[in-house]
C-alpha cells in the first residue's frame, strides 16, 4: 500500500472513532430524556417481590439468587428483607433490556441514585 492510502485509512479510522464517541454521548442524552418523558408509572410499585421479579424476567425464582451474586448490587438492584428480597423494578427492567451494554445500564443506575432523597441538593433558607 502506498503512503497516501495508509494516510487515508488512518484518517478514516480517526473519523470513525470520533463518530463512535459522539454517538455514545447522544445515546446517553437520549436515555436521560427518555427517562424524563417516561417516568415509572404510578400504578406499578417500585419494589417487587421475588415472585414478581422472577415473572418480570421470565426466570425461576432461584435464578434471581444467581443474578444477585453475578450482576446486581445490594441496595441498588435488590434489598434483603427478613424473609425474602425486594427488587428495584426500574433497574431490574433496565438491566434486562441492557444486559449487553453495561455502560448504558450504569447510566440508569446513576440516574436512579441521583433521584434518591439522600442525594438531593438541599436548599438554603435566606436568614
Amino acid at each position: 500500500m502506498s503512503d497516501e492510502t495508509i494516510s487515508r485509512l488512518e484518517y478514516a479510522i480517526q473519523l470513525l472513532e470520533k463518530t463512535s464517541a459522539a454517538l455514545e454521548q447522544l445515546q446517553s442524552r437520549m436515555d436521560v430524556i427518555e427517562q424524563q418523558l417516561n417516568p415509572p408509572s404510578v400504578d406499578k410499585p417500585d419494589r417487587l417481590s421475588t415472585k414478581e421479579a422472577a415473572e418480570l424476567l421470565g426466570v425461576h425464582r432461584l435464578t434471581l439468587a444467581q443474578y444477585r451474586d453475578q450482576y446486581w448490587q445490594e441496595g441498588i438492584h435488590y434489598f434483603p428483607q427478613a424473609k425474602e428480597c425486594l427488587y428495584n423494578r426500574e433497574l431490574i427492567d433496565d438491566w434486562q433490556q441492557n444486559r449487553t451494554s453495561p455502560s448504558t445500564h450504569q447510566r440508569a443506575i446513576d440516574l436512579w441514585l441521583s433521584r434518591q432523597m439522600g442525594n438531593q441538593k438541599r436548599s438554603r433558607k435566606a436568614s
